[in-house]
This record gives C-alpha cells, sequence and structure tokens, in this order.
C-alpha cells in the first residue's frame, strides 16, 4: 500500500438509511439519532496526504460526517481504507491501542454520563498512553493552551457552557495524538509489531485529528484559535480532517478541500480551485460571489 498518503479510500460504497427496503449494498448502518436520514456513500478512490489541514464540506446528509467515521474505520464498506499504509479496519482489530495514540475522533455529540472535572476529561485522552507524572502534567497544559480552557481545569464539565465543553472535549482530542508530536522521551510508546491470524504488521502510523464539525459551539475567537493552532501544528507533522459548515474559515485556513453531494466526492483540491460560484450554486444551491479583500484573504458572499 502506498506509504506516502495519509489516508487511502478505495471503491469504498456504504449505504446509511433508516429501514430495510432492499437497496443494492453491502452493509446498512442505522443513525439512531436521525431515525428519517438516509445517507449513501459511494467513493471509487481518495488519497488524503499527510500534515495538511484538509476539510469537508457539503450540505446536510450529503455524507461528510459518513466519509470522516469511514476514514476512522468505524463502518464497513465494501472497499478498503487504508491509514499510513495500512488496512485500518486490521489495525481496528489487532492493534487499536496503538492506533489510539495516533488517530483521534471527534464527534458531533459527546456526552458523559458521570461529572467530572475539566483536567480529567481531558486526561481521559492519555489512557494509551504511559508517561511520567511530570509528562502527563505537561501534556495537559500544552492542551489547555491548545483550547484555551487551562483556567477552567478546577470546573465540573456539567457546569460548562456548550462552547466551554466542545473546547474541553477538542483538548481531549488532541491530546490523545500529542505524545507523538512532542519529544519521545517524555512517555513510552512508538511503533510496535502485532501478530494477527495470517502476518506481522509492523506499523508506522502519523499523528491524526478527525474532527466532527468542531467549531459548531465555538465563539469567533476560539474559531479563529483552533484554526490557526492546528495550521501550526500541521506544520510539525499532525494532520487534520475537519467537517465544516463554515466556507469563509475552510476558505482562510484549509490546505485542501473535500467537496461532498449526495455520498460522492464531487471535487477535491485546494480552496481556490474548488471554491467558485458554479460550484457553489451546484452543491449548495446558493447564489454566490467570491471576493478578495484588502487585506489579501477572500471571502464567499451569499
Amino acid at each position: 500500500m502506498n506509504k506516502d498518503y495519509l489516508f487511502e479510500v478505495n471503491h469504498l460504497r456504504v449505504f446509511q438509511q433508516n429501514r430495510d427496503d432492499g437497496i443494492d449494498g453491502l452493509i446498512r448502518v442505522r443513525d439512531s439519532s436521525c431515525k428519517s436520514s438516509r445517507v449513501r456513500l459511494d467513493i471509487e478512490r481518495l488519497q488524503i496526504p499527510r500534515g495538511q489541514l484538509i476539510a469537508i464540506v457539503g450540505p446536510n446528509g450529503s455524507g461528510k460526517s459518513t466519509l470522516l467515521h469511514c476514514l476512522a474505520g468505524g463502518l464497513k464498506g465494501s472497499g478498503d481504507v487504508i491509514f499510513c499504509g495500512e488496512n485500518i479496519s486490521l489495525l481496528r482489530q489487532y492493534h487499536h491501542r496503538e492506533l489510539a495514540k495516533y488517530l483521534s475522533v471527534l464527534s458531533q455529540i459527546n456526552s458523559l454520563e458521570f461529572n467530572f472535572k475539566v483536567q480529567e476529561v481531558i486526561a481521559f485522552g492519555l489512557a494509551n498512553h504511559s508517561c511520567s507524572h511530570v509528562g502527563k502534567k505537561q501534556f495537559l497544559n500544552l492542551a489547555a493552551n491548545f483550547a484555551d480552557v487551562g483556567h477552567l481545569f478546577e470546573k465540573n464539565y456539567d457546569q460548562l457552557s456548550g462552547g466551554e465543553q466542545q473546547r474541553v472535549q477538542l483538548a481531549r482530542s488532541y491530546i490523545q495524538v500529542l505524545p507523538n508530536l512532542v519529544d519521545k522521551s517524555q512517555f513510552k510508546s512508538g511503533a510496535k509489531s502485532v501478530k494477527s491470524e495470517t502476518s506481522l504488521i509492523q506499523v508506522d502510523l502519523k499523528p491524526c485529528l478527525l474532527l466532527d464539525e468542531p467549531t459548531a459551539s465555538l465563539d469567533l475567537k476560539h474559531q479563529n484559535n483552533m484554526y490557526e493552532t492546528l495550521k501550526v501544528e500541521c506544520q510539525r507533522g499532525l494532520s487534520a480532517i475537519i467537517v465544516s459548515h463554515d466556507l469563509n474559515s475552510v476558505l482562510r485556513y484549509a490546505d485542501l478541500v473535500i467537496v461532498m453531494q449526495d455520498g460522492r466526492c464531487i471535487d477535491f483540491g485546494s480552496p481556490e480551485e474548488v471554491f467558485h460560484a458554479d460550484q457553489i450554486k451546484q452543491v449548495y444551491e446558493q447564489n454566490s460571489a467570491i471576493i478578495d479583500t484588502e487585506f489579501g484573504k477572500r471571502l464567499v458572499f451569499f
């Protein structure tokens, strides 16, 4: 498999629906939180490079979240999803603890049944890492700076606003891969061989965040802070794939954009390449204008 890419998707077909109606497909996945949804994901080939901030955009029901879950190995399809050169289904089955150190997923809904302090919630992300007490404290501080939640450490999670809870979850997701972005001497981790029924898989994974609408509850300051921090982290080895409805933030910060429509990837390229009036009209059924501002930034106006 090609290890030059972070993800490779080959001939993947997933059908998501709320009833058995005989539709042709390998599997069906019921979405209990959205009973009227019906998403058909059909992607022949998609190669996502490493070290990039990549946005997935498209209207409601176009398959954005389904694609994100497929990349994470959470849904089985008729094709292959390859992460850092390895089949992600095999990694999840035989090597899930090591995979969790490199691949972190933040879903739209993140509820807690029990009440914890903020720093405890963030520390959950280190569950699969072995590090010293000092190292753990350093990671917590770095994650707190990433999401601007240090001043909330001693508060109970259920006392926070929705936006504050979202930032705590961002910090938890970030800290899950953080030890693989910093000095390896602070923790015990690394690529290991694991034995499956047929072969030894020598993993060489790279840290990646999969974030489903991470800025939905954030104010303007924290939206910009998240994107700017992710850009910096991508420069030192992180990869981030984000589902977003904010086309202007995507236009400003993303390196590459995946455009989804009716379960298909209809375009994949730089924001400048994929965001133009004709495509926005086709995908969103809205007239728009792309304007260059005096600050050197481009904006989409509807």
